[in-house]
């Protein structure tokens, strides 16, 4: 599962709408036969020179992570967090 928080990309997203859409996980996910939940990467990409084209191509990957590349939580986190019923 991932979801990306950038506003610098196209489609732009944003780190509330990445909250949200955890959020709505539940709702999504109803009915389903799901034994576990993984979110696609713990910590944003740093931007380095040798991903620079990487950058290019797929910029939303860089923002795809529930804490960003200082490892600092997004808004995203708190409501991954209150999936299991806190920390």
């Amino acid at each position: 599962i991932g979801f990306y928080s950038a506003r610098d990309v196209s489609p732009a997203g944003s780190p509330v709408e990445q909250a949200r859409f955890v959020g709505r996980l539940p709702a999504l996910l109803a009915g389903l036969p799901i034994e576990g939940l993984c979110w696609v990467s713990l910590a944003d990409m740093k931007d380095q020179p040798s991903l620079a084209e990487l950058r290019r191509a797929a910029p939303q990957l860089f923002s795809l992570a529930l804490l960003d590349e200082r490892l600092r939580p997004k808004e995203a986190w708190s409501a991954w967090l209150a999936l299991r019923g806190g920390p």
